[in-house]
């Protein structure tokens, strides 16, 4: 986390954003989610954070209060398929 932290001080290269996805974040110990969290509090405006769980409970609350919860689950695949409009090319 220490390392994440200090390539998190330099902006994109390229971008306007820089985005930092870490997967499994239930996993990080305890000293890593508090390093974690003093990035989190007062983010860099070209930091983009998108954090996956599937055991959001052991998420600290800390953590938790500074983000935006997106649920996601199954769709059922005939809700996916594309039905052509009256009339198109297919």
């Amino acid at each position: 986390m220490r390392e994440l932290a200090e390539s998190l001080k330099y902006g994109p290269a390229r971008d306007r954003y820089k985005v930092v996805v870490i997967d499994e974040i239930h996993r990080l110990s305890r000293q890593a989610f508090d390093a974690l969290l003093k990035i989190v509090e007062e983010p860099p405006p070209h930091l983009i954070f998108i954090f996956a769980t599937t055991e959001v409970d052991t998420v600290p609350a800390t953590v938790l209060s500074r983000c935006q919860e997106f649920h996601f689950r199954r769709v059922a695949p005939a809700l996916l398929t594309v039905k052509a409009l009256p009339g198109a090319r297919r």
